[in-house]
């Protein structure tokens, strides 16, 4: 059993089902601490792990843009 599942299933004070998700509010997977824990179901933790997603690509785009600015376009793959 996973630490988070553990804890979130003690706080509620009954097992997770299968379709249950376990959000780590502030990211942190090894932040196991019962306030940082909310329960989920199935279709909105894929909509919070789809916006998260979508976040890393934009700072990836934006760090991609920073390199590029400063060092010109990356070399060609061979």
């Amino acid at each position: 059993v996973l630490e988070h599942r553990l804890v979130l299933e003690q706080m509620l004070g009954r097992p997770l089902r299968q379709d249950e998700h376990v959000h780590h509010r502030n990211r942190d997977k090894a932040d196991n601490r019962p306030e940082n824990l909310v329960l989920v179901g199935s279709s909105e933790h894929s909509v919070i792990t789809s916006e998260i997603t979508q976040e890393r690509i934009r700072r990836d785009r934006e760090e991609l843009e920073r390199y590029r600015r400063l060092y010109g376009p990356l070399p060609p793959e061979e």
